[in-house]
């Protein structure tokens, strides 16, 4: 086994100067194409990790080459504890500091824990943490390969290419000038201290180069012939070159990106490719012409609340040709205390108009993260209400929906909120502490797994009879299929 490699954070001043605006990145690397590039002797077939779980649809199944080990086929186990690791039984820290469980947990996600999911490419799982990790893990034996220490909170799931890790750093802070700035409804800069993006070794974590922002990068960026294209919190749109990390060009969006993850759509037929995320104050969806770097459309949704665009990742539907948003909307008071409802929208990806929108039932307002990120598969979209705590299955092309299925074992509002992954005619979907599985034909419960901990923002990733995820309890875990549904053939 390779010893762990624990690369220490870039010094500032020594390697990049971060003073100036996010105009400047130091390169450590010459320049090589970036789109394609299997690992060595990899276990899985995928040649990139290109944007935030894996497709523009987010399903995130990887396949296994040939020479993949057999217990990958039939699934491995293991739990890898991060830095700050917390035992999975435990109940959220700082409960009473934080105003309850609900409330500890999130501050957990944000400052501790894995806000979204984690990548596979080559031998390895890959993993960025909120308290200021980037970790790649051997997927085989979950034998921890080397730790990267950046200088903030990293909540971007990291892409990989060319032996090359991108990742993202920075928090959801704002200033007290920002913040007053932000309450009066003008443009502001969303988060405190460094933020930029970072280009690790893939195989030993040291630092290829580190580009500089002002303002956070949450958001994941989309890699694309050779370019990283993403929005973050000082309001602008940027494209950076894969192989320096120097702006190739930028665009003034005007409103921050808290969590919304680019998804590149290329119109099928006139092949022009657009970069499409959300955006908040103003809270709207753009579309961007990566060949004239120029907006082709923004979209306001009614009734979207808080962050809204800014915090949602847009999928795409490639069967039905349909962008799918979903947000936490109309928020009021009730009996309860406040509710929201929850909105799903079909959008035509070449006009930004709605095609069809679903109400799908209102509930308690989720803390934090009210929005879901949804998965699209042959025409179907998979998303969970957070407001209720359902998982719906909707045609993408008319957004009729297919079925509804209760999601079991929920700790308050908000369970369900990353992607589902279908696999196997399963859905699968990590919500509170739980793996739960559904029949992704009729909506049946099948399973409902124990973990611990909490899921966030995350994605499980299938590859063979295994699955890959982590959580807000600073754990990187691989599952076999067979522990949470023992009825499946693989």
């Amino acid at each position: 086994m390779p010893r762990i490699k624990n690369n220490k954070p870039l010094v500032v001043g020594a390697m990049v100067s971060i003073a100036c605006c996010g105009l400047m990145a130091t390169s450590l690397i010459s320049s090589h194409p970036v789109d394609a590039s299997p690992g060595p002797s990899g276990y899985f077939t995928d040649t990139a990790w290109r944007s935030y779980s894996e497709f523009p649809g987010h399903n995130a199944v990887v396949a296994l080459s040939k020479t993949a080990p057999t217990p990958l086929r039939t699934g491995v186990q293991w739990q890898t504890p991060e830095f700050d690791a917390v035992p999975l039984s435990r109940q959220p820290l700082g409960t009473q500091a934080f105003g309850g469980m609900v409330n500890a947990a999130v501050t957990m996600t944000q400052n501790l824990g894995n806000g979204v999911g984690v990548s596979a490419w080559g031998r390895d799982i890959y993993a960025a943490s909120s308290a200021g990790y980037i970790y790649a893990v051997n997927a085989l034996t979950g034998h921890m390969q080397w730790k990267f220490r950046t200088l903030n909170v990293d909540m971007s799931n990291p892409l990989v290419a060319h032996d090359t890790v991108y990742a993202g750093t920075g928090n959801v802070a704002f200033n007290f000038p920002a913040l007053m700035t932000f309450a009066a409804g003008q443009p502001t800069v969303r988060g405190g201290g460094y933020g930029g993006v970072y280009a690790l070794n893939a195989q030993t974590g040291q630092l290829r180069w580190f580009h500089p922002l002002s303002g956070e990068q949450m958001p994941t960026p989309a890699l694309y012939r050779g370019t990283l294209y993403f929005a973050n919190g000082n309001g602008y749109f940027y494209a950076l070159s894969a192989a320096t990390g120097k702006t190739q060009w930028k665009l003034l969006l005007g409103g921050f990106d808290s969590m919304s993850s680019t998804t590149i759509w290329t119109n099928p037929l006139t092949h022009q490719s657009y970069a499409i995320l959300g955006t908040t104050e103003p809270n709207v969806l753009n579309a961007i012409n990566l060949s004239t770097h120029r907006l082709a459309w923004t979209l306001t949704v009614p009734g979207i609340t808080l962050t809204g665009m800014g915090d949602s990742t847009p999928t795409y539907s490639r069967t039905a040709n349909m962008l799918i948003e979903s947000e936490s909307v109309r928020m009021e008071s009730g009996s309860n205390g406040q509710t929201s409802n929850f909105g799903v929208y079909g959008i035509n990806p070449q006009t930004g108009t709605v095609v069809w929108q679903d109400s799908l039932g209102r509930g308690p307002v989720p803390a934090a993260y009210r929005g879901a990120v949804s998965t699209s598969h042959n025409g179907v979209i998979y998303v969970s209400d957070t407001a209720t705590s359902t998982l719906f299955a909707i045609n993408a092309k008319t957004g009729a929906v297919l079925w509804h299925s209760a999601i079991p074992n929920v700790l308050s509002a908000g369970a369900g909120r990353g992607a589902p992954t279908y696999a196997d005619g399963i859905i699968w979907i990590a919500t509170a502490q739980n793996i739960n599985a559904f029949n992704a034909r009729t909506g049946d419960l099948l399973s409902s797994y124990h973990v611990g901990g909490r899921f966030g923002i995350v994605n499980p990733v299938i590859a063979g009879g295994t699955m890959y995820i982590d959580n807000s309890y600073d754990w990187i875990m691989a599952i076999p299929l067979k522990k949470i549904v023992p009825q499946i053939r693989l």
